[in-house]
């Protein structure tokens, strides 16, 4: 989204946990609050059915939100063990992407 000035709503989801975050071109990007590790799948642990619905529920108010120029939610929305927390995420100085280096698009 950095690269091509384009707004992204990205959704991820495992077991009972879920996240949302509007990721805008002028913010930090997806690598800023992201690290490169090997992490469970969904293939291996499964994911909860309300879980995938909520966190779907989530994404599209957000986008819904931003396709009628209302004000996306800015913080990460994180939802675990039935409750939604907001977390702040700060951009990396160091973050490739952020600084034109775009590896993944090469």
């Amino acid at each position: 989204c950095k690269k091509n000035k384009k707004v992204w709503i990205h959704s991820a989801a495992v077991k009972d946990v879920g996240t949302v975050k509007v990721i805008k071109p002028t913010k930090e990007c997806f690598m800023c609050f992201t690290k490169e590790a090997e992490q469970d799948t969904c293939e291996q642990i499964g994911i909860l059915n309300t879980t995938s619905h909520i966190i779907a529920s989530l994404q599209v108010k957000e986008a819904i939100k931003h396709i009628t120029k209302n004000e996306a939610e800015e913080k990460l929305i994180r939802y675990k063990d039935n409750s939604i927390s907001l977390i702040k995420v700060k951009p990396n100085k160091k973050c490739r992407c952020c600084n034109g280096q775009y590896d993944y698009l090469n």
